[in-house]
């Protein structure tokens, strides 16, 4: 059965779903590779410059205001967040050398950004649809997409650049180079969606079709009918099970 994603269903209301929620952004640095770790280490010791595995780690505070600043980035010495300017939520980047620069400025919605290298790409919300932008430091910002369909979910690798477009169930799978332009990589009825890319290499999910509803995989799928129930029937589904099956509800040990 087709579940709901997240961001994109929550961002086509117009304010994308929070999957995280910063009152300040940090950055750890050190001469070992370990960015993971770092990272880690980083949250757990705010303010501090503790000693791991015989290296200083730096720890370098981003933002300094009243507002949430969320969905943090990074790629290289680059890294993009959204801040929330009040009114709507706008794209921001920062490198050791230039600081926070702040992409957008607008009255609607920019969410969702993704950086590889020296681009960065995100959606915003026209006040109709979502459409794709992207920005480097020496092109500037480039409106990708101008249509009266929702284009969202974007993922960026090199200078390619990877999004879905369409509203459900008929999505496609498109892709952006400079030199190239926008090319659709799928057609025809049907839901594509989740791209991802690396190098030229593009890769995303494609619904074949199938009733999920006359499935009998997807029923066994769930080893009690009541769950099956709930995800035939709850609230992220873009269709439901009609007459679902009876069941006896499992009672926990207070109501029994």
């Amino acid at each position: 059965m087709r579940v709901e994603r997240p961001l994109p269903s929550a961002a086509r209301s117009g304010q994308p779903e929070r999957l995280f929620s910063f009152r300040r952004l940090l950055i750890a640095s050190a001469t070992l590779a370990m960015l993971s770790a770092c990272f880690l280490f980083a949250f757990a010791a705010v303010g501090a410059a503790p000693v791991f595995a015989g290296q200083t780690i730096t720890i370098t505070r981003l933002t300094t205001n009243s507002v949430d600043e969320e969905w943090p980035q990074l790629s290289g010495d680059r890294v993009t967040w959204q801040t929330n300017d009040g009114n709507d939520s706008e794209i921001v980047e920062w490198t050791p050398s230039t600081g926070a620069v702040q992409l957008t400025s607008n009255s609607y919605d920019d969410a969702a950004a993704e950086v590889s290298g020296n681009r960065v790409v995100w959606q915003a919300h026209d006040g109709a649809d979502w459409e794709i932008y992207t920005w480097t430091p020496t092109g500037g910002t480039v409106k990708v997409t101008n249509n009266n369909v929702n284009d969202e979910a974007p993922y960026v690798s090199g200078d390619r650049i990877v999004w879905q477009s369409g509203d459900y169930p008929d999505v496609q799978i498109w892709t952006w180079t400079p030199a190239g332009g926008a090319v659709e990589l799928t057609s025809g009825a049907g839901t594509h969606d989740a791209p991802r890319v690396s190098g030229d290499r593009v890769v995303w999910s494609d619904y074949d079709g199938a009733d999920w509803k006359t499935c009998t995989k997807c029923r066994e799928y769930y080893d009690k009918l009541e769950n099956y129930v709930w995800a035939a029937t709850n609230e992220f589904n873009f269709t439901k099970l009609e007459n679902p099956p009876s069941f006896e509800p499992t009672l926990c040990g207070r109501c029994k």
